[in-house]
Parts: C-alpha cells; sequence; structure tokens
C-alpha cells in the first residue's frame, strides 16, 4: 500500500485502512482466499473469513480467521447468521 510503503499481512496496513475508515479493527472483516492475509488482518485485530481453495485451507498455527468456508456462497451465508444472531 502507496500510504504506508507495506503490504499484507502487515500490522501497518491493517492499521491505515481502519484508520482511513474511522472505525475500530475489531469492526473490521478480510474475507480472503489467501491464508496469509486473515492471518495478517486477525493479528491486527479484524475478523476474517477464508474462502478455501484447493491447497489453501487454515493453517493449525498462528491467529485463526473466525469464518471459514468451501466458496463465497458458504462464507456469505455464515456471515449472514452472524450478523442477524448479533442484530
Amino acid at each position: 500500500m502507496d500510504s504506508v510503503k507495506q503490504y499484507k499481512p502487515s500490522p501497518l496496513t491493517y492499521a491505515y485502512v481502519s484508520k482511513e475508515l474511522g472505525v475500530d479493527p475489531s469492526q473490521l472483516c478480510l474475507i480472503a482466499c489467501h491464508t496469509w492475509d486473515t492471518l495478517g488482518a486477525v493479528a491486527a485485530g479484524w475478523e476474517a473469513a477464508l474462502v478455501k481453495r484447493v491447497g489453501n485451507h487454515a493453517l493449525g498455527v498462528g491467529p485463526q480467521p473466525q469464518i471459514v468456508g468451501d466458496d463465497l456462497n458458504h462464507v456469505a451465508d455464515q456471515l449472514i447468521a452472524r450478523y442477524i444472531w448479533q442484530s
């Protein structure tokens, strides 16, 4: 990211986004199909959702994504269910 001269999974990248949006990191959720992106997001205080692909599943170490799905529809269904439950 040009503004912070860092890229994911640097915590500075995630902090910059939350600052620019004016929200607490805990209010943000990154949806990605790359494990290292979800690791970085969770480590920075965000929630994360991992869309699994062949050879790309959640790792057994480090901060874990709160949602893992086989495809984007599966992840979306889990996010919707979670949001409705919190409302």
